[in-house]
Formats: C-alpha cells, structure tokens, sequence
C-alpha cells in the first residue's frame, strides 16, 4: 500500500511542470496544511525544490536579502529535483546579496 507521503512525491515525478501546493491539495484531497507538511519532508530529503519567480525587472539593488520590501512574493511552487544532488538555489540577477 502507498503511504499519502510517496503519493505526494509520485505526483511531483509525473507532473511534466511545477506544482503549487493548493492545486496538489485539492487533486490529493488532502489538508494545505498537512499537504506543506509533507511537501517540507521531501523538500529536506533534497527530493523537491521550491521555484521561486522573481517578477520582471528584480530590484534596484536593495541589500537586505530574502526579505526585500520592493519585491512582491510569489505564491509558493514546488517542482521535482530530477537527476543527481538537488541544485542551489542561485537567486536573482537583481542585485547579488539578495537571494529571491
């Protein structure tokens, strides 16, 4: 029998694009809550690798991190690490001490 936590990452090995959790939730009719919980799992086993967006244009060069107010954030997507070791996050190309 299939535990619900490989039925999370099964859909994620068959799924041919990104998933955001609310949308994965209601196919698995699973709890969000439940459903990040399980998500946070794989994404520790290195198995799923949250896809952060940066909007068009980034930042002007803010320097305070993740955390930059003239930034909107996304919501949330999650895609399957394929291949080897999951890659690094590498942010973006807006200004280098920020990691969007």
């Amino acid at each position: 029998m299939t535990t619900m936590l490989r039925q999370v990452l099964a859909a994620f090995e068959n799924a041919e694009t990104t998933f955001r959790p609310e949308t994965l939730s209601r196919e698995l009719g699973v709890d969000p809550a439940t459903l990040d919980n399980m998500i946070a799992y794989w994404v520790r086993k290195g198995r799923i690798r949250e896809v952060r967006d940066l909007p068009a244009g980034g930042c002007a060069g803010c320097g305070v991190g993740s955390e930059c107010p003239f930034v909107l954030r996304m919501p949330a997507r999650y895609e399957l690490v394929r291949g080897g070791a999951p890659e690094p996050e590498t942010g973006g190309s807006c200004c280098p001490p920020c990691r969007h």
